[in-house]
C-alpha cells in the first residue's frame, strides 16, 4: 500500500475520503474540521504516514498536549499509528499522508 500512495503522480493533492495528503503543514492542519467534508464525520485519524521532507511531525492529543515524532531522512514512508485532533504548526515535515 505505502508505494502505491508514495509513488502517486501528485502525492501533495491526493485524497478520497479515507485519506488526504497535506503538502504544506506549517500553517497547521485541524484535522476535526478536515474530516467534516468527508465521511469520516469529525473522526481523528487513525495513522500518519510522512512522504516528504524528514523532519519533526507535531501532533496535538485529544487533551492538547503536543507530542513530537522525530522522521529521519530513510524513514519516509514509515506508518505511525497514532490519534490527534491537529497537526500543529511547528511541524517541519512535507507531505503528511493522513488516514481516517
Amino acid at each position: 500500500m505505502n508505494k502505491v500512495l508514495t509513488h502517486h503522480r501528485n502525492p501533495s493533492t491526493a485524497s478520497s475520503d479515507y485519506f488526504k495528503v497535506f503538502a504544506d503543514v506549517s500553517s497547521g492542519v485541524d484535522l476535526i474540521a478536515e474530516s467534516q467534508s468527508g465521511d469520516q464525520h469529525g473522526m481523528l485519524p487513525r495513522a500518519f504516514i510522512v512522504l516528504g521532507d524528514a523532519g519533526n511531525l507535531v501532533l496535538t492529543r485529544r487533551d492538547g498536549t503536543d507530542v513530537t515524532i522525530p522522521v529521519a531522512d530513510g524513514q519516509q514512508g514509515t506508518l505511525l499509528p497514532l490519534t490527534a485532533r491537529a497537526i500543529s504548526d511547528d511541524s517541519t515535515v512535507t507531505n503528511v499522508l493522513v488516514l481516517w
